[in-house]
């Protein structure tokens, strides 16, 4: 059990001191590390209290004030923390500690990732490097030292720029840094080991001349042309849309296997999974080049939405990532697809952020409260709140919102602000009042929005009533600001000439509209302008409708979702009732015309026939229908399948071809021509199979290679094992391939825990490494729904044994982890049992705060 207290964003006060100069030297070894901190320290008015550092898990060797050592009577020590009593106003504090990252495996702090040496200090990571006021509203000038054994370590880096390079009378390499901007100890970074650099330069709008180096194990250079390619397109995209120019000599990325997060945007030294760095065609998805290029742009928007202003405290976190997601998306948006771009961005808002905001763990994008903040990284800060910065640009418009970041940027440049802040520059830039905009960043639940309308055919007018419904659990509801797009098809397919683009502010709001001939057919939520759950009883012909005729491309891929989703719980009734069910002629003409349709984009067109996932599908019922949802999809994707599999197969082999590159449109032909195949393979003729398997053996590249595999695995399984062992013998060296075979293992439907226990044992894996623990253990929570939920309660079992395992060397993973138990209250009575009885077990072990405050509120919540 945790006995931490929860911490509220009400108490905030500034700190009693602040610390205006950081000057640090480390001594790096093998064994130990040896931390000696400089720290200049001026108190924050005229109070008498004690200076309060923050450090976990330090070894303190020397104490001193301006030079003078301390007794034992001026400080203390506790598990936590530092102590030190002083009534100077303004003094330097030295210390010397001993750390050990060769044994942290918390991926936190200092440790060891491979053979380097590296920091992870967001959000307090820093502590467990030095003694420091470790929050984000201690702004610090920093200026690094690092001595190291050239031979073990000859790569030496740290944020800012480089000072000086030298080797000292012992022969040890000694390399200083700079960086002149104040920065929160959350953004520091230092790197130690023996690496590969990748170089090229960029220059700035201004002409000057800036290094980019990317540092990444030997052997992996011919892997980081994209992230190259990326980053120089982040820089100059971000100087064309915002007039943002990079600020230091150089811009370092380090690729690391054992990781967190994504990536870490510390100033001029980012850190980076290396998931989201390395690539090439012949070891990375279409889906991990996609991956990189957006996490290599967010990382880099960073240094302004971010590190050149910062959050004041971690409540206020999705000031800084909400806004840089959105800046992120919009640089993807235009690198690739816009259209589909939106779609996926939508996808992924549903997929993970739609479930939180219904489960346990809700809360607003600015929480009310935390026991531990890592656990509150997560899709409502990060998704919801790039599609709150979204609903700004598009009520302001583009060139009010670009003068808002101008402003912004010349209060705040410098400083640790809050989300008020940042709504103010908005409001105040534009002249568009945005105080009731705020609630978005202060209630949680996704909104709800009931629709009905009247069609008045003697005035010949249109009414379209609008009403704000969130379930809070009885939270009081405000209404909330939000842009509202709409658009009136008539049954001949034209779009009717009227302002669609709306503005809801009142819990019920009606909009009328005039010199309508004919009730229409209504568009809704054009763009996704606002994330809300949609409530109208469309009927199938409306749906089909707009799927052929609706301008807005976004709303027509919805219409053909929701066709999709009534026909699957037709699906679901008929395995509930034990009878047979045929999907309606209607749903196949729609169909045959949507995929037979050339006009389209081809990513777009895969996005539109594929069927909403089985977690999308019992997502929608109150209590899951787990055996019932997997029934539908598989048998309706089969009906699918059997009408249409010469079309699948026309449009799969028209597609093929032996050129490769990253343009938007050769990545949209491979993923519709995976989409043919998902639908292909699902036919028991021997010729299908062999169209897999002719596909895995001739694959140029990991896009249609991995596809292929994943079909035999799924759907031919007692004739896959010589492939997947084939895939595994001529990858099992590359740690970024082999995650991903292990998580096709773990995802198989039918995968026993005797064979999870196997994988566990298997050479390739190491449950010290993030990423391999995601493929392996959090690839069976997450995505084999049917397996995790057995009946039986083994796959509950398992995941709680993980847990209670990782949360003792790595919390943040297990945390995340316990997030797959989140659906307790949505479950049968059966399931819900066995589950909470593994829940309960898991809060019997002493826990991190991490893991605790996730799995209490799982129980309890």
């Amino acid at each position: 059990m945790s006995t931490s207290k929860e911490i509220f964003l009400k108490d905030y006060k500034e700190p009693d001191f602040w610390i205006e100069k950081t000057e640090l030297f480390f001594d790096i070894e093998v064994e130990k590390t040896i931390v000696h901190s400089k720290l200049s320290i001026k108190r924050n008015g005229t109070h008498s209290g004690e200076l309060v550092l923050d450090g976990v898990d330090l070894k303190l060797l020397e104490l001193s004030i301006d030079g003078q050592e301390l007794s034992a009577d001026d400080y203390s020590v506790t598990d936590k923390s530092l102590i030190v009593i002083t009534d100077k106003n303004e003094f330097v504090l030295e210390s010397k500690v001993e750390i050990d990252p060769k044994n942290n495996f918390s991926c936190e702090g200092l440790y060891k990732s491979g053979e380097i040496f590296c920091t992870q200090n967001e959000a307090q990571g820093f502590r467990k490097i030095t003694y420091f006021l470790d929050r984000p509203d201690v702004m610090s000038k920093f200026t690094t030292t690092l001595k190291a054994d050239q031979k073990v370590f000859p790569t030496l880096l740290s944020n800012g720029n480089k000072l000086s390079e030298s080797v000292d009378d012992n022969g040890k390499l000694v390399v200083s840094w700079e960086d002149p901007h104040p920065k929160p100890a959350y953004l520091f970074a230092v790197v130690a080991g023996d690496l590969a650099k990748v170089q090229d330069t960029y220059t700035t709008m201004s002409g000057r001349e800036v290094k980019l180096e990317i540092f990444v194990d030997h052997g992996n250079e011919d892997k980081c042309d994209h992230a190259m390619l990326s980053l120089k397109n982040s820089m100059k995209w971000d100087e064309d849309k915002y007039g943002l120019e990079y600020d230091l000599d150089i811009y370092m990325v380090v690729a690391v296997d054992s990781f967190n997060m994504g990536a870490m945007e510390n100033k001029g030294l980012n850190i980076f999974n290396s998931a989201y760095v390395l690539a090439k065609k012949e070891t990375a998805t279409d889906a991990n080049f996609a991956g990189i290029e957006a996490v290599i742009g967010h990382e880099y928007f960073h240094n302004w939405t971010g590190n050149r202003v910062t959050c004041r405290d971690w409540f206020q976190l999705t000031l800084k990532e909400g806004l840089t997601v959105f800046r992120d998306q919009e640089f993807s948006s235009d690198m690739l697809s816009r259209p589909v771009k939106r779609i996926d961005d939508v996808v992924m808002l549903r997929r993970h952020q739609f479930p939180e905001d219904q489960g346990p763990m809700s809360h607003p994008i600015q929480p009310k409260s935390y026991i531990e903040i890592n656990n509150f990284y997560t899709a409502t800060v990060y998704e919801k709140g790039a599609e709150v910065i979204r609903m700004i640009h598009t009520l302001l418009g583009e060139k009010n919102f670009r003068k808002g970041m101008d402003l912004y940027f010349e209060r705040h440049d410098g400083q640790a602000v809050t989300t008020d802040d940042f709504v103010n520059a908005m409001s105040d830039a534009s002249g568009i009042d945005l105080a009731q905009f705020k609630m978005w960043y202060h209630q949680n639940g996704t909104p709800k929005l009931k629709i009905s309308e009247k069609f008045n055919e003697g005035d010949k007018t249109f009414e379209l009533c609008v009403e704000q419904v969130v379930d809070l659990k009885g939270q009081d509801f405000a209404s909330l600001h939000m842009p509202f797009h709409i658009g009136l098809i008539d049954h001949e397919g034209q779009e009717l000439p009227i302002d669609g683009e709306l503005e809801l502010k009142n819990t019920k709001e009606i909009f009328k509209f005039e010199n309508i001939d004919k009730a229409p057919i209504v568009s809704l939520n054009r763009g996704f302008s606002a994330p809300v759950i949609i409530e109208k009883d469309y009927s199938d012909k409306d749906l089909i409708h707009l799927m052929a005729f609706d301008t807005d491309t976004f709303s027509r891929y919805e219409a053909a979702q929701e066709l999709y989703k009534k026909e699957l719980k037709r699906f679901v009734e008929a395995y509930q009732s034990s009878t047979e069910y045929k999907a309606r002629e209607e749903f196949f003409t729609a169909y045959g015309r949507l995929l037979n349709d050339e006009s389209l984009e081809k990513a777009y067109l895969a996005y539109a026939l594929a069927l909403p996932t089985v977690k999308e599908l019992y997502e929608s019922y109150e209590v899951y229908t787990i055996e019932a949802a997997h029934y539908a999809i598989k048998n309706f994707k089969l009906q699918i399948s059997d009408r249409f599999k010469d079309d699948f197969e026309r449009i799969y082999h028209s597609l093929e071809t032996k050129d490769f590159d990253l343009s938007a449109k050769s990545m949209g032909e491979r993923s519709l021509r995976q989409v043919c195949m998902s639908f292909l393979t699902l036919q028991s003729e021997k010729k299908y199979s062999e169209l897999a398997i002719g596909q895995f053996e001739n694959a140029t590249n990991m896009t249609e290679e991995f596809s292929a595999l994943s079909f035999l695995v799924n759907n031919y399984h007692s004739e896959s094992d010589a492939y997947s062992q084939a895939f595994y013998k001529k990858w099992k060296h590359e740690t970024l391939v082999i995650q991903k075979w292990f998580a096709l293992q773990t995802g198989y439907s039918e995968v026993s825990i005797e064979t999870l226990n196997e994988l566990e044992n298997n050479e390739a894996y190491d449950k010290k490494v993030p990423n391999l623990l995601r493929s392996l253990v959090g690839g069976f929570a997450m995505n084999n729904h049917l397996r995790f939920n057995d009946p039986s309660g083994d796959g509950y079992k398992y995941v709680a044994d993980k847990i209670i395992e990782i949360d003792s060397y790595n919390p943040q993973v297990a945390s995340r982890l316990a997030k797959s138990m989140n659906h307790l209250k949505r479950l049968d009575e059966k399931r819900k049992g066995l589950l909470a009885k593994e829940l309960e077990r898991i809060l019997t072990h002493k826990l991190s705060d991490d893991t605790f405050e996730v799995v209490n509120k799982n129980l309890n919540g």
